[in-house]
């Protein structure tokens, strides 16, 4: 399993450590295995943002772009997914990529 991680901050490398496959990273502040978040989406089979809470909105809606323009299947979650502010970012994206907007208040897990 190929995952990318957005940012290189201390929860993105925590995650980079603890995950099992491949891991490759994007950030904006530094040079790393992509130029770009949609070079990122391209390769991912899942994609964790690791982000500032603050910076999480845009890269969701940088993400949602992307993902609109080429669907496919990827799962998508961040670090602070059960936010309310951050809930409904995720209702922006194709059907094809799973993230935490497609468990529904409805649904029991």
């Amino acid at each position: 399993m190929r995952f990318g991680i957005v940012g290189y901050g201390r929860m993105g490398r925590l995650f980079g450590r603890c995950l099992k496959g491949e891991v490759k990273f994007y950030s904006r502040h530094r040079e790393m295995d992509f130029g770009s978040l949609g070079e990122l989406y391209e390769w991912a089979d899942v994609i964790v943002i690791a982000t500032l809470l603050d910076v999480i909105p845009e890269t969701l809606k940088e993400l949602s772009t992307i993902a609109s323009k080429r669907p496919r299947d990827v799962v998508i979650f961040d670090i602070a997914a059960f936010k309310r502010e951050i809930v409904g970012l995720y209702r922006e994206f194709p059907q094809d990529v799973r993230s935490p907007a497609s468990i529904r208040c409805s649904e029991r897990v």
